[in-house]
């Protein structure tokens, strides 16, 4: 029995060689580390039949905690109306991996809830956005000062329907003293 778990160990670590497996000792998952600032999210769409579409996804943290507001306005050409706003307790994870000097900012941020109201002014609650979400940022680059990580970040995308989304993202984390 003991011959088969060793062939089973060396066909595990040999599986994991030959798909890259790699572990690094310069790959730093800042946990120790406390951070303070703010990360945001903000999406406009444009299109034919939307009037207004922004959603804004803002956290301020101190030492690694701190609150997250979800909100959104949201409006068709038709007059209907979708608003949003939830405030939530978040926590910032933070990942530095020195060896390729990059890292990656993610800040769980509460579900947007709120209300809409139809074109014939009914108002009707009960509208939810999105469920629990996040606001992620990959693989940046580190600067020369690792004590703060500030950028901005901003995607375009056009669809074949004509429609267009703008998201920007931008954050200003320093390391707390």
């Amino acid at each position: 029995m003991t011959k088969y778990k060793i062939i089973i160990l060396l066909f595990i670590a040999a599986t994991l060689l030959l798909t890259g497996f790699k572990v690094s000792k310069k790959t730093k998952t800042v946990v120790e580390d406390k951070w303070s600032g703010t990360v945001t999210f903000h999406e406009k769409r444009t299109g034919s039949t939307l009037a207004r579409h922004d959603w804004w996804m803002t956290a301020t943290i101190t030492n690694n905690v701190g609150y997250a507001l979800d909100s959104a306005i949201i409006e068709n050409t038709e007059g209907d109306k979708w608003r949003c706003a939830t405030k939530d307790t978040t926590e910032l994870e933070l990942g530095i991996e020195e060896d390729k000097n990059e890292y990656g900012i993610t800040v769980p941020v509460p579900g947007c809830y709120g209300y809409s109201i139809t074109k014939y002014g009914e108002r009707l609650d009960g509208y939810g956005l999105t469920d629990q979400t996040a606001i992620v940022i990959n693989r940046q680059r580190l600067g020369p000062n690792h004590d703060i990580l500030k950028g901005n970040l901003v995607l375009t995308d056009n669809s074949p329907d004509g429609s267009r989304t703008v998201t920007t993202y931008t954050w200003d984390l320093k390391k707390s003293k």
